[in-house]
């Protein structure tokens, strides 16, 4: 691998937000292990970010924020593990509980997926429109979008008052969904990996008028 290569993802606006900063000490650029992956939700700095997660200066890296989202992805200092977070900003509100029949969310979905390249990995971004049904019967929150990539984001979530989980589903990776619902909105985080890949991002949508 080379030098650490910052990757126009689709959280680039704000790149520098969720590094956390490196030492003199990080392992050489070839690693001596094959890479791992390995990811997690989190809940980010008040600001947004990361802060005490520290990366290698090696290797591909993206990070930042995009509507109240904060994901990082990298080779984690001192080690030769590929690491994605991602996590809803605190505060977020987006209405109060759905109580009955059906909600229609209209929005967006940003990600990074990581992949093993050879000895390294390379970040690709993705962004797109998503449209997404909440049901109160069934607590469920499903739907689909496709990214200017062509590749489709698959949404299966479940709910509990304002409480968001489930999965989604993007490359051949599915990720743990974690965030916030109700009838304004929805925002929300993901993150997921497989032995070759690791996945993180996020979707904001809001509700559309009946």
């Amino acid at each position: 691998m080379q030098s650490r290569r910052l990757i126009p993802s689709a959280f680039a606006t704000t790149l520098l937000v969720a590094c956390g900063s490196s030492s003199d000490t990080d392992t050489p650029d070839t690693p001596t292990e094959p890479l791992t992956f390995s990811s997690d939700i989190r809940t980010p700095d008040a600001g947004g970010g990361f802060s005490t997660i520290i990366f290698a200066d090696r290797g591909d890296f993206s990070g930042g924020q995009v509507n109240n989202i904060s994901t990082s992805m990298g080779i984690l200092e001192g080690t030769d593990e590929v690491f994605g977070v991602a996590g809803v900003n605190p505060g977020v509100n987006r209405g109060v509980e759905i109580t009955a029949g059906t909600v229609d969310y209209s929005g967006v979905f940003n990600l990074d997926l990581g992949e093993r390249d050879g000895n390294g990995f390379e970040i690709n971004g993705d962004s797109g429109l998503l449209d997404l049904t909440a049901t109160f019967d069934t607590g469920t929150v499903t739907g689909m979008g496709t990214g200017d990539s062509g590749n489709d984001l698959s949404v299966s979530g479940t709910f509990a008052g304002t409480g968001l989980g489930g999965s989604v589903t993007y490359g051949g990776v599915t990720a743990e969904l974690d965030g916030i619902i109700g009838v304004n909105g929805i925002t929300a985080a993901f993150a997921g990996n497989t032995d070759d890949a690791a996945l993180v991002g996020g979707i904001s949508l809001n509700a559309v008028d009946p």
